[in-house]
């Protein structure tokens, strides 16, 4: 990223340390499944949108994930958001991605 920073050139010296604020993890809070569809609630950031955020899916847990076929993310309100997918196979495991 860019940085910029404004400090007076005179005086005593002085020490600055530039930090990166970094944003809110995501955070899966629920899981549930009922009528082939798996429903996943977790949380984030509030200036998160559900347009960045995308449900990732693998068939083993240290397998490599990609986009969930069929999948939606809503937000339910700032910073709490809902994914919901059809079911698919005996087991998934899930993520959420930015």
């Amino acid at each position: 990223g860019l940085f910029q920073a404004t400090v007076p050139a005179n005086g005593p010296r002085q020490f600055y340390r530039i930090e990166s604020s970094g944003s809110v993890p995501l955070h899966i809070t629920s899981l549930r499944v009922a009528g082939g569809t798996v429903t996943i609630d977790f949380t984030g950031s509030p200036s998160d949108s559900p347009s960045a955020l995308t449900l990732l899916s693998s068939v083993s847990a240290n397998g490599s994930y990609s986009a969930a076929a069929g999948a939606t993310i809503i937000q339910v309100s700032p910073g709490l958001f809902q994914a919901t997918v059809p079911a698919n196979g005996p087991r998934q495991f899930y993520r959420i991605g930015k």
